[in-house]
């Protein structure tokens, strides 16, 4: 199947890739804006930071002094997480990802 796209026809796993691609981070981006907004009404996790010895309640309620506060080693850890699942899910087929929680159907407009 081709699908149009601005006078160029496009194979259908290029869009398909597209399409997936824009779902991930506009979901991305609503997580990062609910988060900003619930750390701002000082709402934070029980607990406290593995290895760091400070509580979630204990840092501040505004986000980027919070980030400031956590350790340079769970910052690091952190991001090397986010790291793997992005590259665990590019190297998926689109669509299907090796855990349930982030599988999604695309929707087919034939």
């Amino acid at each position: 199947m081709l699908c149009f796209s601005f006078g160029n026809y496009v194979a259908n796993q290029t869009v398909l890739w597209y399409r997936a691609a824009e779902l991930k981070h506009s979901r991305v981006a609503m997580l990062a804006t609910a988060g900003w907004i619930v750390n701002a009404l000082g709402v934070s996790f029980p607990g406290e930071l593995p290895q760091a010895g400070l509580t979630f309640s204990s840092l501040s309620h505004n986000p980027l002094e919070a980030w400031a506060a956590v350790p340079e080693t769970l910052k690091y850890r952190l991001l090397g997480v986010i790291g793997l699942i992005e590259i665990l899910t590019e190297t998926a087929k689109v669509g299907s990802y090796p855990w349930p929680v982030l599988q999604f159907s695309i929707p087919s407009f034939t």
